[in-house]
């Protein structure tokens, strides 16, 4: 954790770095995920945020038990990556994002269709090798490739566009 934040120097680190940081500190995958993924970071989670009566039900471990019951279900020969993406379709995909997108839709009269999750779709990029699916660190690799014949190569290479619930 100490040379990324003396990377950072003495400016407030964004959301994201605190997770990364967090993720490189984690002793098991599951604890790093679920570090990762919680809603409060390492010291965000101050006493007083919580009423002691709150706080003292608040099993410290939940989070990486939860991630443990997931990621127990994936496939036994899965890589770090495809085990990261697979308990992200089944988790925050379904119960953040999709719900926040159609919150979004709703709220200005929207009918919004998500194309690239049809179940057939989905199975098929799950059988797809993670290593197809990052290059270098450009993400969505071969679905770009694929893509770039359809929507043309300027769309197809585009960077994300993506929401972040505003939790």
């Amino acid at each position: 954790r100490e040379p990324i934040r003396r990377l950072l120097g003495q400016r407030p680190a964004r959301e994201q770095y605190e997770r990364l940081i967090s993720f490189a500190g984690g002793t098991s995958e599951e604890e790093a995920i679920a570090s990762m993924w919680s809603l409060f970071g390492p010291g965000t989670a101050s006493p007083s945020l919580l009423a002691p009566d709150v706080r003292s039900q608040v099993a410290p471990g939940i989070a990486a038990e939860v991630v443990a019951g997931e990621l127990s279900r994936a496939p036994a020969d899965a890589t770090a990556l495809e085990r990261l993406l697979w308990l992200d379709t089944r988790t925050v995909l379904p119960e953040n994002l999709l719900l926040a997108e159609d919150k979004m839709a709703m709220a200005v009269g929207v009918e919004a269709r998500v194309p690239f999750l049809d179940v057939r779709y989905v199975e098929l990029a799950e059988q797809v090798p993670g290593k197809l699916k990052l290059r270098g660190l450009r993400d969505k690799h071969i679905h770009r490739q694929v893509c770039g014949g359809i929507v043309g190569r300027r769309s197809s290479t585009q960077k994300k566009i993506g929401f972040a619930n505003p939790m």
